[in-house]
């Protein structure tokens, strides 16, 4: 495959994966919130497009400034239905639910795992595309097609430092402006500091092992060696 080619097709690669990482964030919060019990997970990307449970496009002009994405858990609305009682008089009138409505609460560190799940989703993704490299080392399609996705854990690096220590939002000049991993560490009891070591190490480890794994495919060495 000449150079030039390659270059195209990872650059394509890349556009694809970026903006599809933000829908798996969002999926990672939303099906975490889900197992824990929150009901009517909803998935809307900018520019105010909800793409789960179904595709909407009416919230646009309720658009946040500057979110490339979110995910909103939305209590059940009751239909009310009227019935003729014969237990009172007859002009009472009885209102009775036609859907049961019940809110789950979740605890703080509940709150927490939902909060990480997001960036945490796209990390296992990212470990999970690691392992294939690692595996099928001499296979050409997977390393174009898991190249990309083994980088998903800068989701994990740019949530947490951008914020914390440039002031920047997730991506850059654009996103929420929340270290949201290290907030949700934080209801875990994490010290911050610890977190955020916590945080770049990973990011230290997996830049290596990826780049190492990468180098052996290219060259064509042995990874083990």
């Amino acid at each position: 495959m000449p150079p030039l080619y390659k270059l195209l097709v990872a650059t394509l690669l890349i556009c694809i994966v970026l903006p599809l990482s933000v829908v798996t964030h969002e999926f990672g919060h939303a099906m975490t919130g889900q197992l824990l019990g929150k009901k009517n997970a909803r998935i809307i990307v900018w520019p105010g497009w909800q793409i789960y449970p179904k595709f909407d496009s009416s919230k646009q002009a309720e658009w946040p400034k500057g979110a490339i994405a979110q995910t909103m858990f939305v209590p059940p609305r009751p239909n009310l239905r009227i019935e003729n009682s014969r237990d009172y008089l007859a002009q009472n009138i009885l209102f009775k639910p036609v859907v049961r409505v019940s809110s789950v609460s979740l605890n703080e560190k509940e709150i927490g795992l939902v909060s990480l799940m997001g960036s945490g989703l796209n990390w296992l993704l990212s470990v999970l595309a690691l392992c294939f490299l690692m595996i099928f080392k001499n296979n050409k399609f997977m390393l174009i097609i898991c190249t990309p996705f083994a980088f998903l854990y800068y989701d994990l690096v740019t949530y947490s430092l951008l914020p914390t220590f440039f002031d920047l939002r997730h991506w850059i000049f654009w996103g929420g402006s929340k270290a949201e991993p290290l907030l949700a560490l934080s209801q875990f009891g994490w010290d911050h500091n610890l977190a955020v070591v916590f945080i770049c190490t990973i990011a230290i480890v997996q830049s290596v092992s990826t780049l190492k794994v990468l180098n052996a495919q290219i060259t064509g060495s042995n990874f083990h060696n």
